[in-house]
Protein backbone atom coordinates (compact mmCIF):
# COMPACT_ATOMS: atom_id res chain seq x y z
CA UNK A 1 0.00 0.00 0.00
CA UNK A 2 1.42 3.34 -0.95
CA UNK A 3 1.23 6.69 0.76
CA UNK A 4 -0.62 8.02 -2.32
CA UNK A 5 -3.44 5.48 -1.91
CA UNK A 6 -3.76 6.35 1.77
CA UNK A 7 -3.78 10.07 0.87
CA UNK A 8 -6.61 9.47 -1.64
CA UNK A 9 -8.69 7.75 1.05
CA UNK A 10 -8.05 10.62 3.48
CA UNK A 11 -8.97 13.21 0.85
CA UNK A 12 -12.20 11.30 0.19
CA UNK A 13 -13.00 11.33 3.91
CA UNK A 14 -12.63 7.56 4.26
CA UNK A 15 -10.66 7.29 7.50
CA UNK A 16 -11.50 3.60 7.98
CA UNK A 17 -10.37 2.79 4.45
CA UNK A 18 -7.12 4.66 5.06
CA UNK A 19 -6.69 2.75 8.33
CA UNK A 20 -7.09 -0.57 6.51
CA UNK A 21 -4.64 0.44 3.76
CA UNK A 22 -2.10 1.50 6.39
CA UNK A 23 -2.45 -1.88 8.08
CA UNK A 24 -3.45 -0.33 11.41
CA UNK A 25 -5.45 -2.23 14.03
CA UNK A 26 -9.22 -1.84 14.26
CA UNK A 27 -10.16 0.46 17.13
CA UNK A 28 -12.85 -0.65 19.54
CA UNK A 29 -16.30 0.83 19.12
CA UNK A 30 -16.89 3.71 21.53
CA UNK A 31 -20.62 2.95 21.36
CA UNK A 32 -20.23 -0.63 22.64
CA UNK A 33 -17.53 0.06 25.24
CA UNK A 34 -17.59 3.50 26.77
CA UNK A 35 -15.43 3.58 29.89
CA UNK A 36 -13.36 6.74 29.88
CA UNK A 37 -10.15 4.86 30.62
CA UNK A 38 -10.62 2.69 27.53
CA UNK A 39 -11.09 5.81 25.38
CA UNK A 40 -7.85 7.31 26.66
CA UNK A 41 -5.99 4.02 26.16
CA UNK A 42 -7.12 3.80 22.54
CA UNK A 43 -6.15 7.42 21.98
CA UNK A 44 -2.68 6.83 23.41
CA UNK A 45 -2.25 3.68 21.33
CA UNK A 46 -2.98 5.46 18.06
CA UNK A 47 -0.96 8.52 19.11
CA UNK A 48 2.05 6.26 19.76
CA UNK A 49 1.56 4.56 16.39
CA UNK A 50 1.38 8.03 14.81
CA UNK A 51 4.70 9.00 16.37
CA UNK A 52 6.31 5.83 15.02
CA UNK A 53 4.95 6.44 11.52
CA UNK A 54 6.01 10.10 11.67
CA UNK A 55 9.54 9.11 12.73
CA UNK A 56 9.69 6.76 9.73
CA UNK A 57 8.50 9.68 7.56
CA UNK A 58 5.34 7.86 6.51
CA UNK A 59 3.26 10.97 6.89
CA UNK A 60 -0.06 9.78 5.45
CA UNK A 61 -0.01 6.81 7.84
CA UNK A 62 0.88 9.12 10.73
CA UNK A 63 -2.05 11.34 9.77
CA UNK A 64 -4.41 8.35 9.89
CA UNK A 65 -3.13 7.43 13.36
CA UNK A 66 -3.53 10.94 14.71
CA UNK A 67 -7.03 11.28 13.24
CA UNK A 68 -8.00 7.96 14.84
CA UNK A 69 -6.58 9.16 18.17
CA UNK A 70 -8.71 12.30 17.91
CA UNK A 71 -11.83 10.16 17.57
CA UNK A 72 -11.31 9.07 21.17
CA UNK A 73 -9.99 12.30 22.72
CA UNK A 74 -11.00 15.19 20.44
CA UNK A 75 -9.65 17.88 22.76
CA UNK A 76 -6.14 16.46 23.14
CA UNK A 77 -3.84 19.39 22.34
CA UNK A 78 -0.85 17.09 21.85
CA UNK A 79 -2.60 15.08 19.13
CA UNK A 80 -4.00 18.23 17.52
CA UNK A 81 -0.50 19.72 17.39
CA UNK A 82 1.01 16.49 16.01
CA UNK A 83 -1.66 16.27 13.32
CA UNK A 84 -1.05 19.93 12.42
CA UNK A 85 2.70 19.25 12.17
CA UNK A 86 2.16 16.21 9.90
CA UNK A 87 -0.27 18.11 7.69
CA UNK A 88 2.21 20.99 7.43
CA UNK A 89 4.95 18.59 6.28
CA UNK A 90 2.56 17.25 3.64
CA UNK A 91 1.93 20.76 2.35
CA UNK A 92 -1.70 20.94 3.51
CA UNK A 93 -1.31 24.43 4.95
CA UNK A 94 -4.94 25.38 5.64
CA UNK A 95 -5.74 22.14 7.46
CA UNK A 96 -2.44 22.28 9.35
CA UNK A 97 -3.08 25.85 10.47
CA UNK A 98 -6.55 25.02 11.81
CA UNK A 99 -5.26 22.07 13.88
CA UNK A 100 -2.29 24.08 15.16
CA UNK A 101 -4.58 26.96 16.09
CA UNK A 102 -6.85 24.57 18.03
CA UNK A 103 -3.84 23.12 19.84
CA UNK A 104 -2.65 26.63 20.75
CA UNK A 105 -6.03 27.44 22.26
CA UNK A 106 -5.81 24.36 24.48
CA UNK A 107 -2.24 24.78 25.75
CA UNK A 108 -0.28 27.15 27.89
CA UNK A 109 3.33 27.47 28.85
CA UNK A 110 6.48 26.56 26.91
CA UNK A 111 4.77 23.98 24.67
CA UNK A 112 3.04 26.91 22.94
CA UNK A 113 6.45 28.03 21.70
CA UNK A 114 6.84 24.74 19.79
CA UNK A 115 3.40 25.11 18.21
CA UNK A 116 4.13 28.72 17.22
CA UNK A 117 7.40 27.59 15.64
CA UNK A 118 5.57 25.00 13.50
CA UNK A 119 3.00 27.61 12.43
CA UNK A 120 5.72 30.18 11.75
CA UNK A 121 7.63 27.81 9.49
CA UNK A 122 4.38 26.93 7.72
CA UNK A 123 3.74 30.64 7.08
CA UNK A 124 7.30 31.06 5.78
CA UNK A 125 6.81 28.23 3.28
CA UNK A 126 3.64 29.94 2.08
CA UNK A 127 5.46 33.26 1.75
CA UNK A 128 3.39 34.93 4.50
CA UNK A 129 6.30 36.68 6.20
CA UNK A 130 4.22 38.95 8.44
CA UNK A 131 2.35 35.96 9.88
CA UNK A 132 5.65 34.12 10.33
CA UNK A 133 7.03 37.16 12.15
CA UNK A 134 4.06 37.18 14.57
CA UNK A 135 4.39 33.46 15.31
CA UNK A 136 8.15 33.72 15.90
CA UNK A 137 7.62 36.64 18.27
CA UNK A 138 4.94 34.60 20.08
CA UNK A 139 7.37 31.66 20.36
CA UNK A 140 9.89 33.99 21.99
CA UNK A 141 7.25 35.30 24.40
CA UNK A 142 6.59 31.76 25.62
CA UNK A 143 10.23 30.64 25.55
CA UNK A 144 12.63 33.63 25.44
CA UNK A 145 15.70 31.44 24.91
CA UNK A 146 14.57 29.94 21.57
CA UNK A 147 17.56 30.28 19.27
CA UNK A 148 15.64 28.97 16.24
CA UNK A 149 12.99 31.69 16.58
CA UNK A 150 15.69 34.33 16.97
CA UNK A 151 17.43 33.06 13.83
CA UNK A 152 14.23 33.19 11.77
CA UNK A 153 13.47 36.71 13.01
CA UNK A 154 17.02 37.72 12.06
CA UNK A 155 16.52 36.30 8.56
CA UNK A 156 13.23 38.18 8.22
CA UNK A 157 14.89 41.43 9.32
CA UNK A 158 17.74 40.92 6.83
CA UNK A 159 15.15 40.19 4.13
CA UNK A 160 13.73 43.65 4.76
CA UNK A 161 10.49 42.92 6.55
CA UNK A 162 9.28 46.41 7.35
CA UNK A 163 7.67 47.29 10.69
CA UNK A 164 4.44 48.05 8.80
CA UNK A 165 4.34 44.49 7.47
CA UNK A 166 4.29 43.23 11.06
CA UNK A 167 0.97 44.98 11.70
CA UNK A 168 -2.09 42.88 10.96
CA UNK A 169 -4.33 44.17 8.14
CA UNK A 170 -7.24 44.76 10.54
CA UNK A 171 -5.04 46.86 12.88
CA UNK A 172 -3.77 48.84 9.90
CA UNK A 173 -7.33 49.53 8.68
CA UNK A 174 -8.45 50.53 12.18
CA UNK A 175 -5.52 52.96 12.44
CA UNK A 176 -6.31 54.38 8.99
CA UNK A 177 -9.95 54.85 10.05
CA UNK A 178 -8.84 56.63 13.20
CA UNK A 179 -6.61 59.01 11.23
CA UNK A 180 -9.50 59.75 8.87
CA UNK A 181 -11.86 60.38 11.80
CA UNK A 182 -9.37 62.75 13.39
CA UNK A 183 -8.97 64.62 10.10
CA UNK A 184 -12.75 64.94 9.62
CA UNK A 185 -13.75 65.86 13.16
CA UNK A 186 -10.66 67.67 14.33
CA UNK A 187 -9.88 68.19 17.97
CA UNK A 188 -13.23 66.91 19.28
CA UNK A 189 -12.48 63.43 17.97
CA UNK A 190 -9.04 63.59 19.54
CA UNK A 191 -10.54 64.50 22.93
CA UNK A 192 -13.09 61.70 22.64
CA UNK A 193 -10.33 59.25 21.84
CA UNK A 194 -8.24 60.39 24.81
CA UNK A 195 -11.28 60.05 27.08
CA UNK A 196 -12.08 56.63 25.65
CA UNK A 197 -8.52 55.38 26.18
CA UNK A 198 -8.57 56.63 29.75
CA UNK A 199 -6.06 59.45 29.37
Amino acid sequence: MTEAQIRRCLDAGDLDGARRLAGLPTPFSPVKESPALRLVQESHRFKALGRIEEAKERLARAEVCYRLALRFTPGDWETLGALGRVLAHQGLADQANSYLKAALWLTKGPIRADLHMVRGRLHLREGRKASAWRDMKAALRHDPGRKDAQEVLGQLKRAGLSPLARISPSTYLAAAGLVTALALWGRDAGRLLVDFLGG
